[in-house]
């Protein structure tokens, strides 16, 4: 294996008061969890590669296909657009989609290395 993945999910917002809190918190966690990812890819003897992290925005809502945005909705037979919907409809390709499989494979295609300082996370 010579890269891995992820979403970059360092901007998680809470709500209200504990906004700030729940900011700190995400990000620790989330600098933790690639440290370790980090940590079993060296042990386990992955030097090449690296792990990259790629900005979620339109993933899952841009066909991985033809590039072309299209909308989210309910069912692989549904084109009423449903925000948050579990399937992905491409009008161009005419074509659906499980969302998170088509946000994977958008994700998997972009290649962004990750800065080492992002790993360790904030601590603050």
């Amino acid at each position: 294996m010579k890269t891995i993945c992820f979403e970059d999910l360092r901007s998680f917002q809470g709500k209200g008061g504990m906004r700030r809190h729940s900011w700190n918190l995400s990000t620790n966690l989330w600098g933790k969890m690639l440290e370790g990812v980090r940590y079993r890819r060296e042990a386990l003897g992955h030097r090449n590669g690296g792990i990259w992290l790629v900005n979620p925005a339109w993933t899952s809502q841009t066909c991985h296909v033809c590039g072309e945005r299209g909308i989210r909705v309910e069912g692989e037979t549904s084109t009423a657009e449903k925000r948050g919907g579990e399937y992905f409809h491409c009008p161009k390709c005419d074509e659906y989609f499980h969302a998170d499989v088509n946000a994977a494979r958008n994700i998997m295609y972009v290649q962004q290395p990750i800065k080492p300082s992002a790993v360790s996370g904030r601590t603050s």
